[in-house]
């Protein structure tokens, strides 16, 4: 069985935070800094998109990630995700959320 689509936002979005950090500690620093910088945004961004692709998934927003680098539209579905009637208290999706990492 293949993974879902959360699972390699998520794979993806580790790989990016572990080469950012090497980046952080390859001297001389200021030479590795923007390559840093760039792979903790990228990290940020992929996280917040395996966020989204499991919502979706799971049926709480109606549609899944893009793949542009803007994730304009991810914020909004998740800022419409958490203020929508009925969905308020719901532990079912946070425990889905929390095994996935």
């Amino acid at each position: 069985m293949s993974a879902a689509p959360s699972e390699l936002w998520l794979k993806q979005a580790k790989s990016d935070l572990d080469l950012a950090d090497y980046f952080e500690r390859i001297p001389p620093f200021n030479e590795t800094l923007c390559h840093a910088v760039a792979k903790y945004q990228q990290s940020v961004e992929k996280a917040i998109k395996g966020l989204v692709a499991e919502l979706h998934r799971s049926g709480y927003i109606k549609s899944g990630p893009t793949t542009q680098h803007s994730i304009h539209k991810e914020l909004s579905l998740l800022s419409a995700a958490t203020h929508s009637p009925g969905r308020q208290g719901d532990k079912g999706i946070l425990e889905r959320l929390r095994n996935m990492t």
